[in-house]
């Protein structure tokens, strides 16, 4: 028996070493931490950057419940290099301590703890502590399955840039394009430095000859800027809006005008103008025109527009708000034009005799822009029209002016028409 008391002795002594450490190898074996993944850029879109320019990171562990607090560490490196040894890294803090309480499974970077700069990846990396003070080792590396999470700081959209000259190089500002114009073109560009330039697009609207709208794809010269040029011949109702959208990888975004669905403009009546320069349709008949009434002022605006010459034609009736008709069809009311902002109306004409005519239109905004447009409007004979028909056709060219007149009555009302 007293040869066997040593025995007795070492194989109590290890149960004890086994029972105390017993929570240690628990939690070295059955648990482990883990961070959770971070997207690869955080951009200025999230919720908690807008608010109050910091963003999450979140993290876990199972260790059969011995967990008493996890240890958060951080660093940053250029988006180029290698980060610091893991064994320099900054502990997070936590009302002080080093230590986050086992219940925290998240945690605010940025809005000063630490500060937040552009441009550089930082690194956060996890481990836990137990009830018996016993702390689980360090990640050996940022490659450490799960326990490393990464993510670059670019909340910054792209620089963009829009220069509008004319065929000298000439610098056309936004708004009226000059009578010595006799080509524009429009260069845009987009630069990124941090997460490079994703896409740049220059839209354009070009009329008249009815409305296209082109889309652009701006080259990118390299992973970090865009470039793309439109040119337009001028003539003597062009009008052009034009609108340039950027993005880069991150995913921020930015345009010129900022305001979503607004365009800059560049034409040659900075008020209003019609679509067309001419018309033609035959005795008996009628036609449509459509007068473009636009703001390039910074501030709201609002419009008239009065009709002359040519008698026989008027402004057709609208519905809903935001326009208003007067005068027999003959003065148009535009209210609350946006900047940036276009709305097309329609112009009904009517024949009378046979001949060459000139539809003209003043435009006045309130902020001081006015403007004089005119189209011609040509009525012709039928092409059976026989030289004995010509009581015929003052009885047409007297129907014609009833109608026009019984309609232009009814031109009462409002719209909105956009482009």
């Amino acid at each position: 028996m007293e040869r066997c008391l040593p025995y007795i002795i070492t194989a109590c002594f290890a149960v004890f070493m086994a029972t105390a450490l017993l929570p240690f190898f628990v939690a070295a074996e059955a648990g482990h931490t883990f961070m959770d993944p971070l997207p690869e850029w955080v951009n200025g879109g999230w919720e908690s950057w807008a608010q109050n320019r910091s963003f999450p990171i979140s993290w876990g562990g199972d260790y059969n419940g011995s967990v008493k607090c996890y240890g958060i560490i951080w660093t940053a490196a250029n988006m180029s290099s290698q980060p610091p040894n893991i064994s320099s890294w900054q502990p997070l803090k936590y009302n002080g301590s080093d230590c986050f309480p086992s219940g925290a499974r998240q945690a605010f970077i940025g809005n000063g703890s630490p500060e937040i700069r552009e441009g550089l990846r930082y690194y956060f990396a996890v481990r836990a502590e137990n009830a018996l003070n016993q702390t689980e080792p360090w990640p050996q590396n940022i490659s450490s399955s799960g326990r490393v999470a990464s993510a670059v700081i670019d909340t910054i959209p792209p620089s963009i840039g829009v220069v509008t000259k004319d065929q000298n190089g000439n610098i056309i500002f936004p708004g009226k394009i000059p009578v010595s114009a006799t080509k524009v073109s429009i260069y845009a560009t987009a630069n990124d430095t941090t997460s490079g330039v994703e896409k740049a697009e220059l839209l354009v609207f070009l009329f008249p000859g009815g409305y296209r709208a082109e889309q652009a794809a701006c080259r990118k010269d390299t992973d970090t800027s865009a470039a793309c040029t439109h040119e337009f011949e001028v003539s003597r109702n062009v009008q052009v809006g034009f609108r340039l959208e950027a993005g880069d990888k991150a995913g921020n975004k930015i345009s010129f005008p900022a305001e979503p669905g607004r365009w800059a403009f560049l034409a040659s009546h900075p008020v209003a103008n019609f679509v067309e320069e001419s018309i033609w349709f035959t005795l008996g008949s009628s036609s449509e025109a459509e007068m473009a009434v636009r703001n390039t002022e910074n501030a709201t605006d609002n419009v008239t527009v009065t009709l002359s010459g040519y008698r026989l034609a008027g402004f057709l009736p609208v519905t809903g708000g935001g326009s208003l008709i007067e005068n027999n069809g003959r003065v148009l009311r535009v209210y609350s034009l946006m900047p940036g902002e276009q709305r097309v109306f329609g112009v009904r004409i009517f024949s009378g005799e046979p001949g060459a005519y000139l539809l003209n239109a003043t435009a006045e905004g309130a902020l001081g822009g006015m403007d004089s447009t005119g189209m011609q409007v040509q009525i012709l004979l039928p092409a059976s029209f026989s030289a004995t028909g010509w009581a015929a056709a003052i009885f047409m060219v007297a129907i014609s002016a009833a109608v026009f007149f019984l309609l232009s009555r009814k031109n009462r009302g409002v719209n909105f028409v956009f482009i």
